[in-house]
Formats: structure tokens, sequence, C-alpha cells
């Protein structure tokens, strides 16, 4: 298993953020309204 890189405190206040809106808004509502509809590689 590769080692993951823990973010650092700004970066999980950013992601706190980021998470909170797709909480809020549903994960499934915020990809949806994303024009990148193929998944990641």
């Amino acid at each position: 298993m590769p080692s993951l890189k823990l973010p650092k405190k700004q970066d999980l206040k950013r992601y706190g953020t980021l998470f909170s809106v797709l909480s809020k808004y549903g994960f499934e509502d915020v990809l949806a309204s994303t024009p990148i509809k193929k998944p990641y590689p």
C-alpha cells in the first residue's frame, strides 16, 4: 500500500470547507453540476 501524505493544517481547513459545502449541497448534486462526466484515470 502506498503511504498517504497527510495534508497540512491549512489544507485541512480548506478541505473542511470544501467537504462542508459538498455535504450541504450533496455530493451527487455537486458532481452532476461539474462538466466532467468521465471518471478519473
